[in-house]
């Protein structure tokens, strides 16, 4: 059953989305090195079936199996020119899934990292960064992705960079980030302080604490909070080290 983040997100209820997509592609035959993208062409009952698994076991978001699928990922693999055709290919798959159960389930469209560097530390200018995530995020949409699912971001450039596609290709978008604890106030500062390149309404703050838990102090995990409301709370969230 098609439904939007936004109605869910509306009923006020716990979400859970699906994960270790990864671990369940190797345990299923995936071999190192080997890109899951193309899997969803090459094996795509396997694709379709943890989706099918993860919304069985409750999820209401299923993420597409894209996490790699940009250009820049992909030429890795001499498949630069596969983006769209393996985008689309992968949203419309767990399309499939989704409107076939019972109940309201999201598809969101997993948006991971180039995996390269920006400029002046490396050669990704925003330019090219934008059109290789709008190229995925078209693909995703006219598979029928109802969000980007932006993810696992640790550079402020590339999460602009990502963004900037989604708004372009007219897809509404989520942002999660994977930080090391003393990059969290930087980045923090840089996405929250300049809101015309990050129009976002809402902040849902969910730190994985595992490595130091101490350094998020005063954090409210899973709580939702407006930009302004977080930018005026980083300074007093963290607390040196004994």
């Amino acid at each position: 059953m098609r439904t939007s983040l936004s109605d869910l997100l509306a009923t006020g209820r716990v979400l859970l989305a699906d994960g270790a997509t990864g671990t369940n592609y190797f345990a299923a035959g995936l071999e190192a090195g080997e890109p899951p993208e193309f899997w969803t062409v090459d094996r795509p009952e396997e694709v379709m079936g943890l989706h099918q698994a993860f919304v069985d076991a409750g999820a209401d978001i299923v993420l597409t199996n894209t996490f790699g699928c940009n250009a820049h990922r992909l030429k890795l693999h001499k498949a630069q020119a596969r983006t769209y055709e393996l985008a689309r290919a992968a949203a419309e798959l767990a399309r499939k899934v989704a409107d076939g159960s019972d109940r309201p389930v999201v598809v969101a469209g997993s948006v991971g990292p180039t995996g390269e560097l920006f400029e002046p530390m490396g050669a990704l200018n925003h330019t090219d960064a934008v059109a290789s995530f709008s190229e995925e995020i078209r693909g995703l949409k006219d598979g029928g992705a109802d969000v980007a699912w932006i993810e696992t971001m640790s550079s402020p450039e590339e999460l602009h960079a990502a963004a900037t596609a989604a708004i372009e290709m007219g897809m509404p978008y989520v942002v999660t980030c994977s930080l090391q604890s003393l990059c969290v106030r930087v980045f923090l500062n840089v996405v929250l302080q300049d809101q015309k390149f990050y129009p976002l309404d809402k902040i849902f703050l969910a730190p994985n604490v595992a490595e130091n838990p101490a350094d998020l102090l005063g954090v409210k995990y899973f709580q939702v909070f407006s930009p302004a409301q977080v930018a005026g709370a980083i300074s007093g969230i963290f607390r040196p080290r004994d």
